[in-house]
C-alpha cells in the first residue's frame, strides 16, 4: 500500500470517528427561550395578579402561541385570554381571573419564533397565599403535536445546506473555472456540457425537493392534527413561512435560468450570465433570514449579513468541488497530456476561489461563535457548543486535505512528466472525493447546530439555577434546582444513556437540615426522553439538605443516589437573558469587507506572473487588511447587556421636583422621536423602522422602572434609540422615569377610565 493510500486510509478514518463521535443524540429541549416573566418564577403572590406577562428571548409568531393556566390539581382555568404585543412581539400577556383562591398555578406556554422558526415550550408555577399554600403540583404539558423526531428536523436542515450550496458554487465555478480550463482541450466539451447540465438540473431539482421537505417538517410541528391547515397557516401567517417562499422563488428561478444559459460561450448570453451570477449569490439569503443570526436583539442585520457571507461561502467552496467532481468523470476521454493540461488551467484558478471561501468561512465563523457561544464553557459544556467543536475538528481534517491538493499536488501535476502526471492527476481526484466526504460530514453538524438551542440562552438559564452532576445505575445525570434556594423550587432530573423503561419512576427524599424533623419526598414526572420534572416547596428552609434520589420500576431496577445540597436565602429577582456586550455596526461590516478584499488582493499577488503585478497584490491586500481590521476594532456597538436588575426599585425619591427635573431631560432629548406627550409621535417619528414606542399605552405600561433606565441609559437594541449616559446622569434618567409614569397616568385620567393595564411590579404608580 503507496504512503498516499495510507493517508487517504487515515483521513477517511479520523472523519468517520469524528462523526460518530459526535453523533450522539444530545436532549434538545430547553426552556431558556423564556427570558423572563411577571411574576416571576416560584413566586408567592397575596393575591392573582390578573395577567401573566412572558418575554420571549425572541419574537414570536401569534397563530402558533399558546398560554395556559393550571390549578395544582392539573385542571385548566377558564376565563383567560392570551395576545402578543402588537408593540413588541417578544412579549405574550395572559390575563387571568381576578378572584383566583389560594394554591399554586402554573402557567404553561408554547411558542414559535419568529426569527428563526424555532418551536420551543415550557412551563413555570406561582402560588397564591402563603408559603403553606405552596403545593407540589404535576408539570403539565399540551396534548397536541410537538412536531417530528430530532433526528427528522437534523436530516432536513442538513439536505437544505447541502444542496443549497451544490447550487450556490456551481455556475461560478462554471464560468470563472472549469470552462477557462477546458479551452486546450475543447473536443471533450459536448461530453462535459452535457454532464454538467444534467448536474445542474439535478442540483436545482434536489434543492426544490428538500425545500418542500422542509415546509413538511415545519408545518408538521405546527399541526395540532390537520397538515393541510398547518402548511397554509405556516406560508401564510408566519415569517418561515414568507421566506420559505422566497427561498422556493429564487430555487426555481436558477434551475430554470440553467436550462437556458450558455454554457460552452457564457459571454454570449450575458443576460442569463449575469443573472446566473446574482441568482447563485441570492440563494443563501433566505437560509441566512431564519437562522439563529436572525434571532439577535442587537446587531440583528449585521449578524445576518455576517452569516449570509458564511454560507455564500461555503456554498461557493463546496457547490465548486461538487461541479469540479462531475466533470471530471465526463472528461474520461482526455489522454494524459490533454488532463494534464486542464488540471494545470483549473486547480490554481479554484484555489484562489476556496482560499478567499475558507478566509471568509473564517471571519463569519469567529463572528457567528461570539455571538451563539461567547465562552469557554458555552463551547465545552452545552450540545451546540460540542457540536461546533466536531464541526470544526471535521472542517480542520477537510482544509488539511485541501492543503495537500493545493500545495502538494496543484505543484506536483505542473511538473510531472508524461507518465507520472495521470497517477498525479487520480490522486487529486481522490482528495476531491475525501473534501467532499468530509464537507457532507460538516454539514451534519451544521445541521444539528441549527436545530439546537445556541449555547448563550443555555448559560444563562444555567445561572439562575443550581446543578449537581452525579453518576446512578453507572448512567451520568443531572439533577437542577431553579432557583436552588429555600422555598418553591423546579426540579429537573435529567439521565443520560439510552431511553429508560415507560413506567420509570423517580422520587426524592429529602432530609432537612439537623434542628428539623422528619423527611419530606417529591415525586417528579416524565416529560420528554429521561427528562424528570416536578415544582415543589418541600425545600422550605435555609440549611444543608441531604437527597436520595431513587430511579427505580417495580419488579426490574432500582438505583440510588445520595446526593447534598444547601438551600441559601431566597433573593427576588428576574431572570433574563445573557446577550454580547457589544455587536458590529455598519462600520465593522465595512471592515469584514475590506479584510476579504486584502485576502483576494493577497491571494491575486501569489498567483502573480511577474514581480510587478505580485508587489501591487502583496501592498494593496496588506493595506485593505490593516484598514480592515482597524474598522472591525471601531465599529461596534455596545449592548446594553448588563444592565442594571429588573426589580430594581426607582431609588429618587418620587417628588415634584424629581417630576420636574425628569420633564426637562425629556423635552430635551426625547420629544424629537416620543412627542411632546410621549405618543411616538415627535417631528423625528416619521420614517423609523420600528417606529418610536407610545409611552402611554400598550406594553409600555407592562416595562419595570429599571428596564426604562436600562434603555435611556444605555440605548434600546434593534430600534434608533441611543443611550443618554453621557449626557443624563443616573438621577436624571430616574427623574425621567418618573416623568413618563406621570404622562400614563395623566393619558389614564384623560380616557376618564382605568389603565387598561396594571403597572409591572417594579415600576412606580404615580398617585
Amino acid at each position: 500500500m503507496t504512503a498516499g493510500r495510507r493517508l487517504l486510509i487515515c483521513l477517511l478514518g479520523l472523519l468517520l470517528g469524528l462523526i460518530i463521535a459526535g453523533g450522539r443524540p444530545d436532549q434538545a429541549a430547553a426552556h431558556a427561550t423564556l427570558g423572563s416573566s411577571d411574576p416571576p418564577a416560584n413566586e408567592i403572590l397575596s393575591r392573582s395578579p390578573g395577567r401573566v406577562d412572558l418575554r420571549f428571548t425572541e419574537p414570536v409568531e401569534e397563530i402558533y402561541t399558546k398560554i395556559i393556566l393550571v390549578d395544582q390539581n392539573g385542571a385548566e382555568i377558564p376565563g383567560t385570554s392570551t395576545v402578543v404585543d402588537p408593540g413588541d412581539a417578544t412579549i405574550a400577556r395572559m390575563v387571568i381571573p381576578d378572584d383566583l383562591p389560594r394554591g399554586t398555578y402554573s402557567v404553561v406556554w408554547r411558542t414559535l419564533s419568529a426569527a428563526d422558526g424555532h418551536r420551543f415550550s415550557g412551563y413555570f408555577a406561582f402560588t397564591i397565599g402563603s408559603s403553606s399554600d405552596v403545593q407540589t403540583v404535576i408539570p403539565p404539558s399540551f396534548s397536541d403535536s410537538g412536531g417530528p423526531p430530532f433526528w427528522v428536523e437534523v436530516l432536513s436542515r442538513w439536505f437544505a445546506f447541502l444542496t443549497m450550496s451544490l447550487l450556490t458554487g456551481l455556475w461560478l465555478t462554471w464560468v470563472a473555472v472549469i470552462r477557462p480550463a477546458l479551452a486546450p482541450v475543447w473536443q471533450v466539451g459536448p461530453t462535459v456540457v452535457t454532464r454538467v447540465r444534467r448536474y445542474a438540473l439535478v442540483a436545482g431539482l434536489l434543492y426544490l425537493v428538500g425545500s418542500i421537505g422542509a415546509l413538511l417538517v415545519q408545518a408538521s410541528g405546527q399541526s395540532d392534527g390537520d397538515l393541510i391547515g398547518a402548511i397554509n397557516d405556516t406560508l401564510v401567517d408566519t415569517r418561515w413561512g414568507r421566506i420559505w417562499t422566497l427561498r422556493l422563488i429564487v430555487g426555481a428561478l436558477t434551475t430554470v435560468v440553467f436550462l437556458a444559459a450558455g454554457w460552452w460561450w457564457p459571454r454570449r448570453r450575458l443576460l442569463t450570465l449575469g443573472g446566473l451570477l446574482v441568482l447563485s449569490a441570492l440563494v443563501p439569503l433566505p437560509h441566512a433570514l431564519i437562522s439563529h443570526a436572525s434571532a439577535q436583539n442587537a446587531g440583528r442585520g449585521e449578524a445576518i449579513f455576517a452569516d449570509y457571507v458564511h454560507l455564500l461561502a461555503m456554498g461557493l467552496w463546496i457547490g465548486g468541488l461538487g461541479v469540479i467532481a462531475a466533470t471530471l468523470t465526463a472528461s474520461g476521454d482526455l489522454g494524459p497530456d490533454g488532463r494534464k493540461a486542464f488540471l494545470v488551467r483549473l486547480m490554481p484558478r479554484f484555489s484562489a476561489i476556496a482560499m478567499t471561501c475558507w478566509a471568509a468561512l473564517g471571519l463569519s465563523g469567529l463572528y457567528s461563535g461570539y455571538l451563539q457561544i461567547g465562552s469557554w464553557s458555552g463551547l465545552t459544556d452545552t450540545p451546540y457548543g460540542r457540536a461546533r467543536i466536531y464541526k470544526l475538528a471535521i472542517l480542520a481534517a477537510v482544509l488539511l486535505v485541501a492543503s495537500i491538493n493545493l500545495l502538494i499536488v496543484t505543484r506536483k501535476i505542473g511538473t510531472a512528466s508524461t507518465e507520472t502526471a495521470p497517477g498525479w492527476g487520480r490522486r487529486f481526484a481522490a482528495l476531491i472525493a475525501l473534501e467532499l466526504i468530509g464537507v457532507v460530514a460538516v454539514l451534519i453538524f451544521v445541521g444539528r447546530m441549527t436545530s439546537m438551542e445556541p449555547a448563550r440562552p443555555i448559560l444563562a438559564e444555567r445561572e439562575n439555577q443550581q446543578s449537581i452532576a452525579f453518576t446512578i445505575g453507572e448512567r451520568s445525570a443531572t439533577l437542577s434546582m431553579a432557583p436552588g434556594t429555600a422555598g418553591p423550587n423546579h426540579f429537573r432530573l435529567d439521565i443520560g444513556g439510552d431511553p429508560l423503561p415507560a413506567k420509570t419512576e423517580v422520587s426524592i427524599l429529602l432530609a432537612p437540615p439537623v434542628d428539623m424533623a422528619g423527611q419530606k419526598s417529591v415525586d417528579l414526572e416524565r416529560t420528554t426522553g429521561n427528562t424528570f420534572e416536578a415544582h415543589s416547596a418541600e425545600m422550605s428552609v435555609v440549611g444543608d439538605w441531604g437527597m436520595t434520589l431513587t430511579v427505580s420500576q417495580v419488579g426490574a431496577f432500582q438505583w440510588s443516589a445520595e446526593l447534598a445540597h444547601t438551600a441559601a436565602e431566597r433573593k427576588p429577582g428576574v431572570r433574563s437573558i445573557s446577550i454580547p456586550t457589544w455587536t458590529l455596526n455598519s462600520a465593522g461590516l465595512i471592515g469584514f469587507l475590506a479584510l476579504m478584499a486584502g485576502v483576494i488582493g493577497l491571494i491575486a499577488g501569489w498567483r502573480a506572473d511577474n514581480r510587478s503585478t505580485r508587489r501591487e497584490g502583496y501592498g494593496l491586500g496588506s493595506v485593505a487588511i490593516a484598514a480592515g481590521l482597524l474598522l472591525l476594532t471601531q465599529g461596534r456597538s455596545d449592548v446594553a447587556s448588563a444592565g442594571i436588575p429588573l426589580d430594581t426599585p426607582n431609588p429618587v425619591p418620587l417628588t415634584n421636583q424629581a417630576v420636574e427635573v425628569g420633564k426637562n431631560a425629556f423635552q430635551a432629548n426625547c420629544i424629537a422621536c416620543h412627542g411632546v406627550g410621549g405618543a411616538g409621535d415627535g417631528p423625528a417619528a416619521q420614517g423609523m423602522v420600528p417606529p418610536p414606542a407610545n409611552l402611554l399605552e400598550g406594553h409600555s405600561l407592562y416595562h419595570a422602572d429599571a428596564e426604562f433606565f436600562n434603555w435611556i441609559r444605555n440605548g434600546k437594541p434593534g430600534t434608533a434609540m441611543p443611550g443618554f449616559s453621557s449626557s443624563l446622569s443616573d438621577e436624571e434618567i430616574w427623574s425621567t422615569v418618573h416623568y413618563i409614569r406621570q404622562l400614563q397616568q395623566e393619558h389614564a385620567d384623560s380616557l376618564n377610565a382605568t389603565p387598561a393595564a396594571t403597572p409591572a411590579e417594579g415600576a412606580t404608580p404615580i398617585p
